[in-house]
């Protein structure tokens, strides 16, 4: 979407579509606003004000949906093609302001897609043991090897198999919840109506089989919809044993699929929240058995030590002094945890206490921010880019992880000019990001 058109202006032309053009997906919403307005717009770009604003906007519930303003919504929905059970919704879109009974709200389901991509062999493996532990268990694997695959295809069977049941689909942060609605579209077949966090607000679509939530946004709404949800799958699960995000893990789902690369934590929460959470790992699959199986690429790891320059070390430093003192000062007079997971939890949650807690709280993240930066932005590191410059271009293509955007841009321009300046033979290279600061 051009950046000269505002998330006003845009959704002022969805108001005006929609009303002229009532029951229209959003990919033809998109094409024609494109066509039509002149302007450039994709479907990622209107999704989140569509269902944000629902206060204005609806959709039918089938799937992809099609949308209404709220005030054209017919009593009768046009006949679609996608299928449904015998029993037709009650509710069409749960707003609850008051508790709902549970029993009270039914399912839309969706057509699946018939083609399954073939699983590895350790998928399978996965699956089976998972099963054999009740539905209940971590996948441990190694990124890279498709954890997300093995949940989809659990999903895949609970939505044809136990279709009573719905699915919350736990994630850290708006970039993965993007990712899993794209892979469910991609694997699945079907379109996610139901999303917590980021834009998408903080009401669950409870016709939905499938929600997606971010962990700080379902954590928050813990008392209000645990009952809802009857499978709960926590990708990157060792995230959420601090106490504010453990909230998230939701006691009503009885089948429960963690997904990580690392059950490892610096505190006792793999131990004392998830592994009793999850009654133990269902499948450990290690980089050497990956590799074995040639389920991802070899490779090696080299470490280059840089040397901060002098102005970055003593702002380093600066900082460092500022967090030694504030952890101190939190762990004594307020009670925090030392373990630094734990401490940072209770930091983030610090910022509705007000007062000198607060104030404390915000001088230690900000300082743990500004040597982050430090870090990721150094010209040293810069600097080492002369080095493997000629392993990128001897391969046959190569990804350069970075902390943050800057870095990403930073790199992709200094790598870009050791190509057009030293060595035409260089790889060119693109700065590829989300856009979320």
């Amino acid at each position: 979407m051009s950046n000269a058109l505002t998330q006003i202006k845009l959704k002022n032309l969805l108001l005006d579509y929609v009303q002229l053009n009532p029951g229209t997906p959003a990919k033809i919403i998109a094409r024609d606003l494109c066509g039509k307005e002149g302007v450039s717009v994709s479907k990622k770009d209107i999704n989140p004000i569509l269902y944000r604003e629902r206060s204005i906007f609806r959709p039918d519930g089938y799937t992809p949906p099609i949308w209404y303003r709220l005030d054209q919504i017919p009593k009768v929905v046009p006949k679609r093609e996608a299928k449904q059970t015998e029993k037709s919704l009650k509710v069409r879109k749960i707003i609850p302001k008051e508790k709902v009974k549970y029993e009270e709200i039914n399912i839309v389901y969706p057509e699946l897609k018939k083609k399954i991509d073939e699983l590895y062999t350790w998928q399978y493996d996965a699956l089976k043991k998972w099963q054999e532990d009740n539905y209940c268990g971590v996948i441990q694997a190694v990124t890279g090897t498709g954890k997300t695959k093995v949940a989809l295809n659990a999903v895949r069977a609970f939505i044809k198999v136990k279709r009573d049941l719905r699915i919350l689909i736990l994630v850290p942060s708006v970039v993965l919840l993007e990712q899993w609605k794209e892979a469910i579209w991609k694997d699945l077949g079907f379109e996610i109506t139901s999303m917590l966090g980021g834009g998408y607000g903080n009401i669950p679509d409870l016709t939905s089989p499938i929600t997606i939530g971010v962990v700080n946004t379902v954590s928050s709404m813990a008392e209000d919809y645990n009952e809802y949800f009857d499978v709960l799958i926590a990708d990157e699960c060792h995230r959420y044993a601090a106490k504010s995000f453990s909230k998230a893990l939701f006691t009503h789902a009885n089948y429960r699929m963690g997904l990580t690369a690392t059950l490892e934590r610096s505190d006792e929460g793999v131990k004392n929240v998830l592994l009793p959470y999850f009654t133990g790992i269902s499948k450990d699959y290690d980089y050497e058995q990956a590799k074995k199986d040639k389920v991802i690429a070899p490779y090696g790891v080299a470490c280059i030590g840089v040397k901060l320059l002098d102005e970055e070390q003593e702002n380093y430093d600066i900082s460092g002094n500022i967090m030694q003192k504030t952890f101190y000062l939190l762990t004594k007079k307020y009670g925090y945890p030392k373990s630094f997971g734990e401490f940072i939890a209770k930091a983030n949650q610090a910022y509705n206490q007000g007062g000198e807690e607060r104030d404390l709280t915000q001088k230690y993240l900000s300082a743990l921010q500004k040597r982050k930066k430090i870090l990721s932005g150094s010209q040293s590191k810069l600097d080492t880019l002369w080095y493997v410059a000629d392993a990128i271009s001897a391969s046959t293509s190569s990804l350069v992880f970075c902390e943050n955007i800057e870095s990403a841009e930073t790199i992709s321009t200094q790598l870009n000019e050791i190509h057009i300046e030293y060595d035409e033979n260089y790889v060119s290279s693109v700065p590829y990001h989300s856009g979320m600061k």
